[in-house]
């Protein structure tokens, strides 16, 4: 339950908090947004590690600062499953919040799953089939991201020879400049070659398997999938792959029905009206990345949308939740 004295009751109480951090007087239709007590707000977590050996500092937050940002939200809102969606929609919760993990690694076993379980508080980890299929590789951006920190953003640019990634500067601009290319056969190819004489071996991304889904799954986790390739759907030709597909693999490690979806990357570029009809068809949901608050009115629309965390005070993770941004 919702503890009092962790929420800004009242229109005072929510005005004095808001301007501490907006630096202004929140108009009014912010505080609307913030005060809205049926509105599902989501968090989308990566990693949790107190160094990761490759990815970019904003996408993992150390396990004192999740373990801080947990028992803060759990003071402030209702943490629920996404599988109370339903619930949500009814009214039956007040200040519903669902905590999420993209990408499938192993440390949402290790690292996260012990911390939720000592709270107490459920959430749902979205698995890309790739490293499940018959021919299992790492997600490409993964490897991007492990080349990056092995050989620096520019030489990897330069080792693809992709003229749009010639000024990347760091490993999150690279894939941000390869993400058009990503379904190009010769790319993958190069990062296959890159990969096998640069990080193979122990180097290689630990993801979840099939043990340790089923023993978050018993501590109440849920199990949803992100797509098969990690590639922006808007640009996927065969979403059946990336939908019915994937979702058939990540059932087979999860071991029971998935639901849910997230868009991988999740953000405009990644889906348009052709992939959100398709996600519409195969799964009861699907969460983006853009960083806005739920209203429960518009949850029936089969978009959740999420505010991504990273090492931040748990204060100021709960005022970006509240306000969407």
């Amino acid at each position: 339950m919702v503890e009092a004295a962790a929420w800004p009751r009242g229109g005072w109480g929510m005005r004095r908090a808001l301007t501490r951090v907006l630096g202004a007087p929140a108009p009014a239709r912010v505080l609307k947004r913030a005060m809205d007590p049926y509105a599902l707000r989501v968090v989308c977590y990566h990693s949790v590690a107190d160094h990761h050996p490759f990815l970019p500092r904003h996408l993992y937050v150390t396990p004192a600062g999740f373990r801080a940002q947990m028992a803060h939200l759990a003071r402030v809102f209702n943490v629920v499953a996404l599988s109370r969606l339903e619930e949500v929609r009814e009214r039956r919760v007040r200040h519903p919040l669902a905590v999420t993990f993209d990408d499938g690694l192993a440390d949402g076993h290790d690292a996260a799953l012990p911390i939720l379980a000592e709270l107490g508080l459920p959430a749902t980890f979205y698995l890309s089939a790739q490293p499940y299929a018959p021919r299992p590789e790492p997600l490409w951006t993964h490897t991007v991201y492990q080349l990056a920190a092995a050989l620096g953003a520019r030489a990897v640019a330069a080792a693809l020879d992709v003229p749009s990634a010639a000024d990347a500067s760091d490993a999150t601009a690279l894939v941000r400049a390869l993400r058009p290319y990503a379904a190009d056969p010769a790319l993958h190819r190069r990062l296959a070659r890159l990969r096998a004489e640069h990080v193979a071996g122990d180097g290689e991304p630990r993801y979840l398997d099939a043990e340790m889904v089923g023993r978050m799954r018993a501590a109440g986790m849920e199990i949803g999938a992100h797509g098969h390739t990690h590639h922006d759907l808007s640009r996927c030709a065969d979403l059946e792959v990336e939908c019915e597909r994937a979702r058939a693999i990540v059932e087979g490690v999860a071991g029971t029905e998935v639901h849910t979806f997230a868009y991988p990357f999740g953000d405009p570029d990644s889906f348009d009206a052709r992939t959100q009809a398709h996600v519409r068809r195969v799964f009861a949901a699907a969460c983006t990345t853009l960083p806005r608050v739920n209203p429960r009115a518009a949850l029936g629309a089969g978009l959740i949308h999420r505010v991504c965390a990273y090492e931040m005070p748990a204060e100021k993770l709960t005022l970006k939740l509240l306000l969407g941004i």
